[in-house]
């Protein structure tokens, strides 16, 4: 109950109060099994919490203090990230929310996809002054390599909107998806293409990704948890050989660039990432499939040798080069 609930926080040196607990219920941080009828899956009033509670509110001062997340209720993506309990069905709602606010970015700029020179404009004028100035007068240089980093991007973005107009329309054409893979990947070759191209379009028309999110059940909550469970170890296997993101060669340069030009504390850990995550997992319709393909324990033990030679390599560059 909440009253054992702020004492366990007490004993940790974290003030927590009925307020607080609400709104932590209400945002879906908190969960657990009503113990009575009535509002309380609203407003937490009747409760019998979750044992990992605590600890989800050990995290939750955690994030309070850093204030790297502006909104709380961003929260929910990052204690489901960690393995946390969460409201399953507030995180539905709010992936759902997502989704259909990204569908209609697109839809409203999708008249624009026609024309690379009109969305180069519409974009321009979009994010005109949001992003804080340096101090003083621009140099040159510093404004010419701005302009090319906005081509790139805005470039990326148009392509990217051809994609996903022809996926709202129901079928993507080879040139769009081909010139979509050839910007983001280094699958260039045809037959690859074809192929990746036949299922996306197959899992289009069978899978009906738009309605996945609104029809999901805790099976599928499950069952995405246990592939970012996956993940994680395999991503561990970098951690151990470079010690974090930010060390590992190109990787930890590219974020470094990224966090600088769009003014964003540490982007490997923002909610966003995990939340659009989490998005394609329960929409997609290959976790089961890659789930089961991460298991396999010759492609663990490949994964590890990969890295472990890629370390190596790396390694030895540095001593020729240093």
């Amino acid at each position: 109950m909440k009253k054992e609930l702020k004492a366990q926080a007490k004993s940790r040196g974290i003030e927590l109060n009925d307020k607080k607990i609400e709104r932590y219920v209400g945002y879906g941080l908190l969960t657990g099994t009503k113990t009575s009828q009535g509002n309380a899956s609203r407003t937490g009033v009747v409760k019998l919490f979750d044992e990992r509670s605590i600890d989800a509110i050990c995290l939750i001062n955690e994030l309070n203090v850093n204030k790297k997340i502006r909104r709380q209720q961003d929260y929910i993506y990052v204690l489901f990230w960690r393995g946390y309990p969460v409201d399953l069905e507030k995180l539905q709602i709010r992936l759902l929310e997502y989704q259909t606010k990204m569908i209609k970015w697109f839809e409203d700029r999708s008249e624009y996809t026609y024309d690379q020179s009109e969305f180069m404009d519409m974009i321009l004028s979009e994010n005109v002054g949001k992003l804080p100035r340096k101090v003083g007068r621009p140099s040159k240089q510093f404004l010419a390599r701005e302009n090319v980093e906005f081509q790139e991007t805005a470039n990326a973005m148009f392509k990217t909107g051809k994609l996903f107009r022809e996926l709202l329309n129901g079928t993507i054409t080879p040139g769009v998806f081909r010139e979509f893979i050839q910007s983001k990947s280094t699958l260039s070759d045809e037959p690859h293409e074809e192929l990746l191209l036949q299922h996306v379009n197959r899992w289009i028309k069978e899978n009906s990704w738009m309605n996945a999110i609104k029809t999901s059940n805790v099976q599928d909550y499950k069952d995405c948890y246990e592939l970012i469970a996956l993940l994680k170890e395999y991503w561990l296997v970098i951690e151990q050989q470079y010690g974090d993101i930010y060390s590992i060669p190109g990787v930890g340069d590219t974020l470094n660039i990224l966090e600088e030009n769009f003014h964003i504390s540490k982007l490997a850990d923002q909610p966003f990432i995990y939340r659009f995550v989490i998005l394609i997992f329960i929409s997609g319709g290959f976790s089961c499939q890659l789930r089961e393909f991460l298991s396999l324990p010759s492609v663990y033990q490949g994964w590890t040798s990969i890295v472990s030679d890629l370390g190596a390599t790396s390694g030895e560059e540095v001593r020729i080069n240093g």
